[in-house]
């Protein structure tokens, strides 16, 4: 029996056994002048020697919207929505968490300055849990739970300006 991550072609689906393999997956929104990609990066974990599993497949890219006064960008401003992903695990042993973004990977200049991220997801399914800040771990239920992540970036002073922006959200399954 061979050992390892496996990749469906044609899919962003990794079935176990499976140890920290990570993937990305982009999405842009244009709003006035600004326009941003956020992508999220998947790791999944597995204990391959009692072939317990999490899977997870992102099966909607998000929208990032701008605040009117460009102050702020995020899935929860106007014009933007969450990424989803479904999330499927064998037993109640695993944990879900966000990670970063820690800045901007892409932006104008002085496009960082002052800038605070902020994470926070929610789940339905097998597990159901509200609006969370995505640093606190949820644990999952066994079976499948479709997952809402969303980003935010907020300005400390001014607005930002015009350009790209590009930064990653890691959803973790432990």
């Amino acid at each position: 029996m061979k050992a390892g991550p496996q990749k469906e072609s044609n899919s962003k689906l990794y079935r176990g056994p499976i140890n920290r393999v990570s993937q990305r997956v982009a999405y842009t929104s244009v709003c006035g002048l600004l326009g941003v990609l956020l992508s999220i990066g998947i790791t999944a974990t597995a204990n391959a020697m009692n072939k317990h599993f999490c899977q997870i497949l992102v099966t909607q890219p998000g929208m990032i919207g701008v605040r009117y006064d460009s102050s702020a960008m995020g899935s929860t401003e106007a014009g933007g929505q969450p990424a989803y992903a479904n999330v499927s695990v064998s037993n109640s042993s695993f944990r879900i968490a966000l990670d970063g973004p820690y800045g901007f990977i892409q932006m104008p200049p002085n496009g960082d300055t002052g800038v605070t991220f902020s994470t926070g997801y929610s789940g339905t399914g097998a597990t159901n849990f509200s609006e969370t800040p995505g640093t606190i771990p949820v644990k999952l239920k066994k079976g499948d739970s479709r997952i809402a992540v969303n980003m935010s970036a907020k300005k400390n002073s001014n607005a930002f300006p015009a350009g790209f922006y590009s930064a990653q959200v890691t959803l973790r399954c432990e």
